[in-house]
């Protein structure tokens, strides 16, 4: 699909990280499962993730928010850093069986329901045209997540599911990005170069 078919933002994910998304323009490069194993297998690569994001609608008795819905998996803590203050972040199990949770940033939780802890609560998460209910099992601090560092100064809502269910919802069977987390002592621009060559050469 050519070299510039797919574009690694360095450091956008932090000291040791980065996010490897289709190039601007490029709407026919697909990243896959076999994408992510061929990443995964990079002798840099310490962790890696899909990632995928739509801005949605979210919703409560009493409030209704604008969101940047995040699908995402279960490595995801160790990989973007979220900073989870109550409750727990997405597991395997969640993944594997595509469930209905997620997690809210504090200042959500705050506006809904005027506290910052509100476990086992549901919000409705407009998903593909359609309300959904999700339980929440987590609540991450405000700002916390090196997922801001994508998405500039403006800070939305931030809500994290499983990046299964988000397929589902969508009708998708790729992501927009995997994240990466590359071993300490690795050059990061080296290690994107390196991921994004192998990545051109297999698709």
């Amino acid at each position: 699909c050519g070299t510039d078919a797919l574009t690694a933002e360095m450091d956008s994910l932090g000291l040791s990280g980065l996010s490897i998304s289709a190039a601007p323009g490029n709407t026919g490069v697909l990243l896959s499962g076999t994408d992510l194993d061929l990443v995964r297998r990079s002798s840099s690569v310490e962790q890696a993730m899909p990632l995928m994001m739509q801005t949605t609608d979210m919703k409560t008795k009493r409030v209704s928010s604008k969101a940047l819905l995040w699908g995402i998996d279960s490595d995801a803590s160790r990989i973007i850093s979220l900073n989870v203050l109550f409750g727990r972040s997405i597991s395997s199990m969640d993944v594997k069986s595509s469930s209905n949770i997620c997690l809210v940033d504090e200042n959500f939780s705050k506006s809904a329901y005027g506290r910052s802890n509100i476990i086992g609560k549901n919000v409705s998460i407009l998903c593909a045209g359609i309300l959904e209910d999700f339980q929440v099992v987590g609540v991450v601090k405000t700002g916390s997540g090196l997922l801001q560092n994508l998405i500039g100064d403006y800070i939305p809502t931030f809500v994290y599911i499983p990046y299964t269910t988000m397929q589902d919802a969508l009708g998708k069977d790729y992501f927009d990005q995997i994240a990466v987390k590359v071993k300490p002592g690795t050059n990061v621009d080296a290690a994107g170069a390196s991921l994004i060559s192998s990545l051109d050469r297999s698709n």
